[in-house]
């Protein structure tokens, strides 16, 4: 530090001094600098690494370092050039940045669509969303998405899960004794995605190393994801569909064969309830496989669509729910998550999660078909359960 203190002084350079938090852990370096300093450009931040204008816990780095807790970044810049590469301006308030400088920023800010600047009308908007969280801690949260909300955003203006689960935190951490000024780099996401019609449960990251830790547990299909569907006709067993998938990128659509090119699919499903006045049948559907469109695809294939299904569904039973119901959208319900009993973090640290399962009861539009039938309790309850398991049979 000694060394650092006098370079800083010779040339007349502000030490700034970055302590990486648990949030930032497992970034790479020059991914976390490109965030800190978005009108500095690329070029620019590895050359002020070669030359030592910024160090990593006191020595030289490359920039392709991963980040870990605690870890010391030190930047030998003066105030202005640092608050112009910071925001774009000078102590002044003046813009010295050039448009090419502000690119970076600019597709930060609108191309992802997470900013919670003041001015952002989409970010004012996510904080007026009411979106059950049925489980939270430092690591990760379980949103109930209500169908209706894209869980990433389609266009600008659009509303998603993702704004409102940045737009909470962002409140969270405003209200926090012990809050930092800004968060840095690693900007809070759903790590499983949902149809925009389709309601129910979405694991979201709160951490980069939860976002990281979830996706390869998802990816290894170490967590379980359960549905409630109603489909059109009677099932009377359980079954396990498997095929192939390919999608249909001109109609928003995919192709499901049972040889053939795509992706391969797995789907497993067990009826719970026979709806016999609407001739429907209530299922529980494990998605073993995730892909998009799979569920719905692979029960219309099997001659049991999902019931208000615009896309795979049967036009006739979607009209008698409009007109009687009111219901507009695919009768899916993300139902539950069920984590392993082995689930921990990268450092060893058990997940409180582990061995449990995150149960979000179906919404209203559901219980609208449901209400006069006999479906029991144990399938609705809300919360976390352990010994998670299929409700009994009723057909």
């Amino acid at each position: 530090m000694l060394l650092a203190a006098k370079k800083a002084a010779a040339w007349r350079l502000t030490m700034k001094e970055m302590i990486v938090d648990g949030a930032e852990a497992g970034i790479r370096l020059d991914k976390f600098l490109e965030k800190l300093l978005p009108y500095a450009g690329r070029a620019f931040l590895y050359k002020m690494l070669r030359k030592k204008n910024i160090t990593l816990n006191g020595k030289k780095a490359e920039g392709s370092e991963r980040l870990r807790a605690q870890d010391h970044i030190y930047i030998f810049f003066s105030d202005e050039t640092y608050e112009q590469f910071r925001h774009g301006q000078n102590r002044s308030g003046q813009n010295h940045a050039s448009e090419d400088q502000q690119r970076p920023v600019m597709r930060s800010l609108s191309g992802h669509g997470r900013s919670m600047d003041k001015g952002n009308a989409a970010g004012l908007k996510a904080k007026a969303m009411q979106v059950p969280i049925l489980y939270e801690d430092g690591d990760m949260l379980l949103a109930d998405k209500p169908a209706g909300l894209l869980t990433q955003r389609a266009a600008k203006d659009d509303n998603s899960l993702n704004d409102w689960l940045c737009a909470y935190l962002a409140e969270r951490q405003m209200k926090s004794p012990d809050r930092k000024e800004e968060r840095l780099s690693y900007t809070p996401s759903a790590v499983n995605r949902l149809d925009r019609n389709t309601s129910g449960l979405v694991l979201c990251a709160r951490t980069y190393q939860a976002a990281r830790v979830l996706s390869r547990m998802i990816r290894d299909r170490a967590i379980g994801k359960y549905y409630l569907v109603l489909v059109r006709g009677t099932v009377a067993k359980s079954q396990e569909l498997k095929g192939f998938l390919k999608k249909d990128i001109a109609h928003n659509k995919v192709k499901i064969t049972e040889n053939g090119a795509g992706d391969e699919i797995h789907t497993a499903y067990t009826p719970l309830l026979y709806l016999d006045r609407h001739d429907m049948t209530l299922l529980i559907v494990q998605l073993i496989t995730g892909k998009s469109h799979q569920i719905r695809a692979h029960l219309a294939g099997c001659s049991h669509p999902v019931c208000g299904d615009p896309k795979y569904g049967d036009a006739r039973v979607n009209k008698e729910l409009s007109a009687k119901y009111g219901i507009h959208r695919q009768l899916l319900h993300a139902f539950a998550l069920s984590f392993p009993e082995n689930a921990a973090w990268d450092e060893g640290r058990r997940m409180p999660l582990a061995g449990k399962t995150v149960v979000a009861p179906p919404p209203q539009d559901f219980r609208k078909l449901l209400h006069s039938y006999p479906t029991g309790e144990t399938i609705w309850q809300r919360g976390i359960q352990e010994d998670f398991a299929v409700p009994p049979l009723k057909i």
